[in-house]
């Protein structure tokens, strides 16, 4: 075969075969992930905390750099994997990063912040894309088009918290502030990408009134939510017929989500980001309780270990390509300068977002201060999703090639910027504010639970303990399974049998 291949790239002029730049495409993700795994450890030995995702967004473009510099295999699977249409990046990446996070929220949390999330993400979404479009037509671009400006302005609306999101994990952070962040920037995306749906068909010639987008609008979100609704409920009652199948489990989860974009996408014509968004969600309200609980271990961990490898794919892409499609010797003094004064414009913007929304957001939820909404607008960072958007852009014949420059140019600065001077110094701002540690009321909760929870476990082995057929169990042993951190067990004596020992806080 390797042979022939050769032949055949022989023939066709040097010109490598799709043989050929599979075998590099295929060396290009094996050896990201395996970086990945070498940061991931490296990283929890140093003294202080790094973003992981920032770590592989700059190894990418490291990676990026010396392949110019021809080193062989690596510039070889880089010129593979540039050459990709970015529309697959979303097909591949984009659902399995987004069912893993709807699945992995807390419903009792999310259901309480969902009002806070879809006015984030709905009307946060219209009032960022609209003040950015006006700053990039008014200030920053004169040149561009109104369906261009908003074409830049819904792409730089779509913020991906990765980061921010594995940060708060790391440091402790509150899991509401954490389920807040993560759940608006599920909803965002999928909104992001319906404005830019519209704006950018505008953008390439086509017609766009405010009646026909109002529809397309509604067809995209609503048509979303149905889809994610009827699949969701069929892989519900699918998984519901299959008894203690880990394999089978986890085969109906993967394949119904990417078969869930798929339909949604190109045959539905609506939103596969809002589809799958709703489809994790209903897995989370009452879909896990249809999984045993071995199954449900099982299948959390492959999930968490493909999503891990997808989100290290996705930012080691977006460094490698950042560095190949963006030419900076193009671009002059006074774009590097509009590039840093959009960055401080959308900060403005996204507080103010914020703070307009804000007599809204007290109301829901479990309320909203200053220091959730510093976290709020300094989490907004722009990754995978932006950059994805920025490439479908760059490779649209319809559009200027001026225009397709400068928008890759400023996604892809926002991008870095926001990785790097947000991501790594989200840490320091959430020990100034004191959000780094849960609050003393949530421990409180937290605690208290825990000693309803203790009592209930020693009244009921104490129950059991006094049947017969439960008089040779070692008691001391159940205990010391049950027991937690916080609990500390009054052991009472040693051996088996007899009555269980109580567990005390």
């Amino acid at each position: 075969l390797d042979r022939e291949a050769s032949a055949m790239g022989e023939s066709a002029g040097g010109v490598d075969t799709p043989h050929s730049t599979g075998h590099y495409v295929v060396f290009f993700v094996a050896f990201t992930v395996f970086l990945g795994a070498f940061f991931r450890v490296l990283l929890k030995h140093l003294p202080f905390s790094v973003p992981f995702s920032v770590v592989i967004f700059l190894a990418g473009l490291l990676w990026g750099y010396l392949s110019e510099r021809d080193v062989g295999t690596l510039s070889e699977a880089v010129l593979a994997v540039v050459g990709v249409d970015p529309h697959l990046f979303l097909v591949v990446f984009l659902p399995l990063l987004i069912f893993d996070s709807s699945f992995s929220l807390p419903w009792h949390i999310f259901r309480r912040l969902l009002p806070q999330m879809l006015m984030l993400a709905g009307l946060g979404v219209i009032i960022a894309t609209m003040l950015t479009a006006c700053v990039v037509k008014g200030i920053l671009e004169t040149s561009f088009s109104w369906s261009e400006s908003f074409v830049l302005g819904a792409i730089l609306s779509a913020t991906d918290p990765v980061a921010v999101v594995a940060l708060l994990k790391e440091v402790g952070g509150s899991v509401k502030l954490r389920t807040l962040i993560e759940g608006e920037s599920l909803l965002n995306d999928g909104t992001a990408i319906v404005v830019f749906t519209l704006f950018i068909n505008a953008a390439e010639g086509g017609s766009l009134t405010f009646g026909g987008g109002l529809v397309t609008l509604l067809q995209l979100s609503a048509g979303g939510v149905a889809m994610g609704l009827g699949f969701g409920l069929l892989s519900i009652f699918w998984l519901s017929r299959v008894q203690r199948d880990p394999t089978a489990e986890i085969a109906i989860t993967l394949c119904s989500t990417y078969l869930l974009f798929y339909v949604s996408e190109e045959l539905a014509k609506v939103s596969g980001v809002l589809a799958i968004v709703t489809s994790g969600a209903l897995f989370v309200w009452f879909g896990k309780a249809r999984i045993s609980a071995d199954s449900l271990h099982t299948l959390e961990s492959f999930w968490g270990t493909l999503t891990w490898m997808g989100e290290t794919a996705v930012f080691m892409l977006a460094g490698v390509l950042m560095n190949e499609r963006v030419h900076l010797d193009r671009f002059s003094g006074r774009d590097w300068g509009l590039l840093f004064a959009l960055y401080l414009f959308l900060t403005l913007i996204r507080a103010f977002m914020v703070a307009v929304l804000s007599p809204w957001l007290i109301r829901y939820g479990y309320g909203f201060g200053y220091r959730r909404a510093a976290v709020l607008v300094h989490g907004g960072l722009r990754g995978a999703v932006s950059l994805s958007l920025a490439l479908i852009v760059q490779l649209s014949p319809s559009i200027d090639q001026n225009v397709r420059d400068k928008v890759l140019f400023y996604a892809s600065g926002i991008t870095i910027l926001t990785l790097v001077v947000n991501g790594s110094t989200t840490g320091l701002l959430l020990r100034r504010l004191g959000l780094s540690r849960e609050s003393p009321v949530e421990q409180a909760h937290f605690i208290g639970n825990l000693r309803r929870l203790n009592e209930d476990n020693s009244q009921r082995m104490h129950s059991l303990a006094r049947r017969k057929e439960h008089r040779g169990t070692n008691w001391v042993r159940v205990a010391q399974h049950l027991e937690h951190p916080l609990v500390r067990t009054d052991l009472g004596g040693s051996g088996g049998g007899g009555a269980p020992p109580l567990l005390l806080l």
